[in-house]
């Protein structure tokens, strides 16, 4: 529910760096807490990243794939 608030404890060196992460100075730790576990849920692997693994375990499987000493001789770089 809106408005609602719980308190947590926090040692004082985790509120000196959540005290170093605030963008603005009034920034409130529940603030700098929603920003900080927003970002990391974002940086998860996305649909494409998955889909590029999917088609990678594919090519493998279907030998399309080349060791570089093969690749090497293909290009003609040995």
């Amino acid at each position: 529910m809106a408005g609602e608030v719980t308190t947590i404890k926090i040692t004082p060196g985790v509120k000196q760096r959540l005290d170093r992460l605030r963008r603005y100075p009034r920034e409130s730790y529940n603030e700098i807490i929603s920003r900080l576990t927003t970002e990391k849920e974002e940086e998860g692997i996305t649909e494409e990243d998955i889909l590029d693994i999917e088609e990678a375990l594919e090519d493998i499987k279907a030998g399309r794939v080349y060791s570089t000493a093969q690749l090497k001789q293909k290009l003609g770089l040995d």
